[in-house]
């Protein structure tokens, strides 16, 4: 029969408490971690739940998820970018009506059979100048003189034709000026009378008749053409910004155009030269059609053109654009 002790759980608990803290020996401290391990998994058990995403991740897999991450990165980079270019590449070329035509035009004054190398002008205005010979009348042709032409034929055109309906009261005296102008018949009845009057209001002119050196003021004269008929002789002026200070305005002062612009149609010419010759002509007939005597006018005209001679050789086109030699007078 088996025999059972009884024994005090308050002694046995006291013995079992100073046998651990008494305890030295190896097999009671691996004991005791085998215990703090149980207990360390466990806790990791029960809090295992309540650790976010990233930390449940193992090492591969947070290296995955970065090199992930940064290839879509790069993708949505690169998708930004292309749909830039695409947008830029549609700005970029302009295929409006207006582009076209002016790609054409430009295309139309190459010629591209030149090598822009060996002859650059041919090659960039070649086609244009094919296009657009010299006119007889002129001396020379540009572009802007082909504009101001083109300009001219529509401006004419809507002066002319009833169905533009002018608003403006400017326009409708444009359009009154123009059919003036174009009135031959009237012209033809008025004759050389409205360009008589003219000429006594500046005096009278030895030519026609009716004209007093002692009486006619050549200050007047100048000053009526200058201002009233703004057709500059001699001299111009304007006033414009100062070259030097722009916060002020000065007063220019510069040399006219001869009758025939440029200087090389007076210098080292004679009254045989062909331009001269049909220049004298041409003044001695308006000055016979305003009452003139054919020699007497064809002699003045000869000191005209003699005179317009020494200002040719006295001018200094050379140097008018010289901002230095042009900003003050003498």
């Amino acid at each position: 029969m088996t025999d059972y002790q009884r024994v005090d759980l308050s002694e046995a608990s006291g013995t079992k408490n100073m046998a651990i803290e008494d305890s030295d020996s190896p097999s009671a401290l691996n004991s005791t971690n085998g215990f703090s391990k149980a207990d360390e998994n466990q806790e990791k058990e029960l809090t295992g739940s309540k650790r976010n995403f990233w930390q449940r991740r193992s090492k591969m897999e947070k290296y995955l998820l970065a090199i992930l991450i940064v290839l879509l990165l790069l993708v949505l980079i690169l998708f930004i970018v292309s749909v830039i270019r695409v947008h830029d590449a549609d700005k970029k070329y302009c295929t409006t009506p207006a582009c076209v035509t002016a790609a054409a035009t430009i295309l139309n004054s190459l010629d591209q059979t030149v090598d822009p190398c060996e002859d650059f002008y041919r090659y960039a205005c070649g086609g244009w100048t094919k296009s657009n010979p010299l006119p007889e009348d002129k001396t020379s042709f540009s572009r802007f003189e082909k504009l101001s032409d083109d300009n001219n034929r529509i401006l004419k055109y809507v002066l002319e034709d009833d169905r533009f309906e002018l608003k403006g009261e400017a326009e409708k005296k444009a359009r009154n000026m123009y059919r003036s102008c174009m009135n031959k018949t009237r012209i033809e009845e008025l004759g050389a009378q409205p360009l008589l009057e003219l000429l006594k209001k500046m005096g009278g002119w030895s030519i026609s008749g009716d004209f007093s050196i002692k009486d006619w003021d050549f200050q007047k004269a100048l000053e009526l053409n200058n201002n009233y008929f703004e057709a500059a002789s001699l001299f111009s002026w304007i006033i414009m910004v100062d070259l030097k200070n722009s916060s002020r305005n000065s007063v220019v002062v510069d040399q006219n155009e001869l009758t025939l612009k440029s200087r090389s149609y007076y210098l080292n010419k004679t009254m045989d030269d062909k331009i001269i010759s049909a220049y004298l002509a041409y003044m001695t007939k308006v000055g016979v059609l305003l009452g003139g005597e054919e020699y007497a006018t064809r002699l003045q005209m000869q000191d005209i053109i003699e005179f317009e001679m020494k200002l040719a050789e006295v001018s200094t086109y050379d140097i008018v654009n010289n901002e230095k030699s042009s900003y003050k007078i003498g």
